[in-house]
């Protein structure tokens, strides 16, 4: 028996080409089924606040930024393979997507453990401020024992759970190579955001999601989403959601 999850996945998310053709052979039908999808985009939204409240000790995203992660991630809920998440901290984060997606699939998370590497010239925020001084300023550098995220994704309830400690440049190129829908990479500097692209980028799915947590903070990251993306010539556009996140969508037209 089909859940109402199952039905959205199998009759809209993977048949979203043929609905502009049923919206205007069939008007009152498709008014109908829109009605319907509302209220279940509505209920949907509920959940993600629900999810939120669970994992809010988990995560240093507010809540609008951690409903619009979700929001975006569940309109790739369709494609098949692993849930990577390159900085997941205390894992709040990559555990409300999997309590979201539940345990059909992989969950990935990479982190040092240890805090953030060392930031370089190239690593400032939007107003030009070094990186360095931020980091010699601070009293965490984003730092979180791993004991935290194996309790966030126990809460999650999925199995399927691999947790690799240790810096990205170690330990992304022994990555298993299992397919990619949604890569979620917040390496904050140039260097560990190129890490993740270099490495993890050819296991995306075509029409995958990568989220660039700092692209819009950290002018590393975005320049090395750039440099990426010109080095291997890639036509990957980089989208805008919500004025909060970029993503690129692997091979969309």
């Amino acid at each position: 028996m089909f859940s109402i999850d199952d039905l959205y996945v199998k009759f809209v998310l993977s048949k979203r080409g043929s609905w502009d053709s049923f919206r205007t052979q069939y008007p009152r039908i498709f008014r109908s089924l829109y009605l319907n999808y509302r209220l279940y985009k509505g209920s949907r939204y509920l959940q993600y606040h629900r999810i939120y409240s669970r994992f809010s000790d988990f995560t240093m995203i507010r809540r609008q930024g951690y409903v619009s992660n979700l929001t975006l991630c569940d309109q790739f809920r369709h494609l098949p393979g692993a849930v990577v998440e390159c900085g997941t901290w205390k894992g709040g984060m990559i555990a409300g997507i999997a309590t979201l997606f539940k345990d059909d699939r992989d969950y990935y998370l990479f982190d040092s453990f240890k805090g953030l590497p060392v930031a370089q010239d190239i690593d400032k925020d939007g107003r030009g401020q070094s990186a360095k001084t931020w980091q010699a300023n601070s009293n965490h550098n984003c730092r979180a024992e791993e004991s935290f995220a194996q309790r966030a994704m126990l809460l999650s309830g999925v199995r399927n759970v691999h947790i690799i400690k240790g810096w990205f440049n170690k330990t992304l190129p022994k990555y298993s190579g299992q397919p990619i829908a949604i890569l979620r990479a917040d390496g904050d500097w140039y260097e560990s955001t190129m890490d993740i692209l270099t490495n993890l980028y050819p296991y995306v799915v075509k029409g995958g999601l990568i989220i660039l947590d700092d692209y819009y903070y950290w002018e590393g990251c975005a320049k090395a989403v750039h440099d990426f993306l010109s080095t291997n010539q890639l036509r990957d556009k980089i989208y805008q959601f919500k004025n909060l996140y970029a993503g690129l969508i692997k091979d969309w037209p």
